[in-house]
């Protein structure tokens, strides 16, 4: 079950990354912030089921901390 949950928060991160980078005009700051949190909010109910550890929890947390600062610039400087 391991390799499944990796596998799934490996999917979730590559399409929360996609969109927050996406050149799409129409994705607001409000909007990259919601793929990032629902991301954070997938991970924390893994986390709760017993699904992931919470040293491996503080990992994954770290690995898209550039990703937050992205999701956060103004619309007009994420480019």
């Amino acid at each position: 079950m391991r390799q499944d949950v990796e596998k799934i928060i490996a999917l979730l991160r590559a399409e929360m990354e996609r969109a927050i980078r996406s050149e799409n005009e129409n994705l607001t700051r409000d909007g990259r912030l919601a793929w990032y949190w629902s991301y954070i909010g997938a991970l924390d109910m893994a986390h709760q089921l017993g699904l992931i550890t919470d040293k491996h929890l503080q990992e994954l947390y770290e690995e898209v901390e550039d990703l937050r600062k992205v999701a956060m610039r103004p619309d007009e400087e994420k480019r």
